[in-house]
This record gives structure tokens, sequence and C-alpha cells, in this order.
């Protein structure tokens, strides 16, 4: 049993791999697991799951890993394609006079392969390409379509707020913030790809913290959300650093006082015979009060969310309590979650992270 095996100047590239070969082929199940080192082009331990090799190309010192197949063997496709599907005009021996492609041409070519235009907003990028010469369809995806995630809704929005950009044709802000140091306040847009623009924002608010004064409506409608009384605008920027959710900037609403309001009503939500729906991407405490959408209408026209209230349930109230306008079930939102909340007459729906959490047929056409 070979439990160590030293590589030395004295032996040549040939010698090498034959010996490499030999423990492969004739130890793959049968090698000590106190070895001190392991090194073959097939898999000498059932159980590991790291790589073979990292393999450097020569053409521009690019280095990529390389695991084993399920049968134990290197995965020569992928080194194949990293090595030689990524530079085809290495053969070539007479210089062409053009050469265009989604794919990289050269190994020694560093430039994009493409510029796009958005048809949006008319906005351009240029598009590279991986380390194996494939066109980055990753970063293409990203600026054409990440940056109009409502492209597909054919339904016009009552209103629509976000920290990212919904409408590749919206060409006003996301926010307008203030800061703490001197109550200025500023507007923070979006970046080329549909975020928030935190560079900016981190340059405005500086070591202080950092409050929404205004949450720009990307619907066209104009309903902006506003909370003029400093005390009452919840917060973006903690001492100089962004609240996150999963690594996005997320605005912290930290109690009943805290919120904003919008010339968005509950009208067109609790009329007879209109589909209404609210989308929100949130994450609440359990056990308090809290309401994420309300517009403070104890009557007809209430409309109401709240997730949860202090007993622990969601509520979905649309018209009067008492007239069948309430749904409600045992629901929390303790982690960022996606929630969905529409009426279509008599029928509520109540979805959490795509799931279904209640359905009813109980409430007030």
């Amino acid at each position: 049993m070979i439990s160590k095996v030293v590589f030395s100047s004295t032996l040549n590239k040939l010698s090498l791999f034959a010996i490499i070969l030999l423990i492969s082929n004739s130890l793959f199940s049968q090698v000590s697991y106190n070895s001190d080192e392991l090194y073959g082009l097939r898999k000498l331990v059932p159980s590991y799951s790291g790589n073979a090799i990292q393999v450097r190309r020569t053409c521009d010192n690019a280095t990529k890993n390389f695991g084993f197949t399920s049968c134990g063997d290197i995965d020569t496709s992928e080194l194949k394609k990293f090595v030689v599907a990524s530079n085809p005009l290495s053969s070539i021996t007479s210089g062409a006079a053009t050469a265009y492609s989604l794919r990289k041409l050269r190994c020694t070519y560093s430039g994009n392969a493409i510029t796009i235009r958005r048809s949006c907003d008319n906005v351009t990028k240029d598009i590279g390409f991986t380390t194996d010469g494939d066109l980055d369809t990753t970063t293409l995806k990203a600026f054409v379509l990440s940056a109009n995630p409502l492209s597909a809704i054919s339904a016009s929005a009552s209103g629509a707020f976000s920290l990212r950009k919904l409408r590749c044709a919206y060409a006003g802000n996301a926010i307008e913030v203030r800061r703490s140091s001197d109550n200025t306040t500023q507007n923070i847009g979006f970046t080329i790809a549909g975020d928030l623009d935190t560079v900016a924002l981190k340059t405005f608010v500086g070591a202080s913290n950092g409050f929404i004064r205004t949450w720009y409506d990307q619907s066209g409608n104009g309903r902006d959300a506003v909370q003029t009384t400093n005390g009452n605008q919840p917060q973006l920027v903690n001492t100089g650093t962004i609240n996150r959710q999963n690594g996005m900037p997320a605005v912290y609403f930290s109690g009943v006082s805290i919120y904003l309001t919008s010339t968005l009503t509950g009208v067109t939500a609790t009329t007879s015979g209109n589909i209404t729906t609210a989308n929100m991407v949130f994450q609440s405490n359990n056990s308090v009060a809290g309401t994420i959408l309300s517009n403070g209408d104890p009557g007809a026209n209430r409309y109401n969310i709240h997730t949860p209230w202090n007993d622990n349930n969601t509520y979905l109230d649309i018209g009067n309590n008492g007239g069948g306008g309430r749904i409600s079930t045992a629901l929390t939102w303790s982690n960022l979650s996606i929630g969905s909340f529409q009426r279509n007459g008599v029928q509520g729906n109540i979805w959490k992270n795509g799931s279904n959490a209640l359905s009813s047929n109980s409430m007030a056409s």
C-alpha cells in the first residue's frame, strides 16, 4: 500500500503519469484513509467531493478547477471546453481581416463581444465573455431583464414602490432621503442595472443616519408615499451602514409611529366587482400589532393588511368587518417573505412565498 507520493524532479512527465494511473486503477476503493497525500486523475476515494486539478491556460493565464465524472474519471469535457473551445482560431495560421462572434475567437483577445441597447430606455452596455469563451449571458440577462421585472404584467398597477426599478420606462428617482447630521434631503436614483444607487446614498448620508422622506411611486400615477415629520420616517441607513436583508437594501419601520402616507386609497380595492391584489416583500415581528398596509378607514371602504396582529394571525380586511369584510389565518412573517393578498368578488386569498396560506369565499362581494 502506497501511503505517500513524493514528486521528484528526476521523474519525467510520462513516468509520473504512469504512477498516478497505476495508483488510481488499482487502489480506487482500497486507498487507506490515513494516507498523508493522494494525487490522481481518477477519484481515489469514493467519498472525496473536491476537484482533481487546477489548470492554467497558456494563452491568457486564466485558471479553472476540474473535478470528476460520476464514474470517477477526470471531467475531460469541461477541460477541453476551457482549454480548446475558447480558442477555435488557435490553429489558423493566417491572420483574419475581421472576426465577429458571440464566442471568443482568440484566447488573447481581451475586449468585449457586443454592445447591447436596451429598448425601454435606450441605455447601452458592453457584454463580454466567460472564462470558457462563451457570451456572458448572466450579465446580459441582468441588464436587459432584471431592470424591468414588471414587463410581463399586463394590468396597470395603482401604486408601485421599491428600492429596485420596477419599470424600465420609469425615469424618476427611487427615494428622497434625509440625513440626520443636518436634516438635508436628497433624491437617490437607480444604477444602470436597476438597483438602488447605494454609492450615491452612502456618499450623501456619510456616517450619520438616513431616513426616507419620500418613496416615489413607479406606477406612473404619482401616488408617492411621504412622511414630512422627521421622527416618523422609516430608516434606511444606520450610522453609515445601509440596512440590508439577503444582501439587498431594506427599509426599517421600527414602530407604530413610523409610516409613510400615499394618496393611494382603498376605494378601488373595496368597490364591488373589482379584483385587487397587493404584493409585498417584507419581514415582521411576531406577537405585535403589525399593519403593513392600511387606508385608516374603519367603515365600508376599510382596507387593512395585518402581518400579523398581536395574536399571530394574518388579516386581510376589505370593507366592514361585520359584513364579511375580513378573512384571517394563523400565519407569521418572521423571515423575509413574498406576501400576496387578493380579493376577487367573494373570494379572498393570501399567499406566502407562492404557496396558498388561505383561500376563502366568505368575503362580501
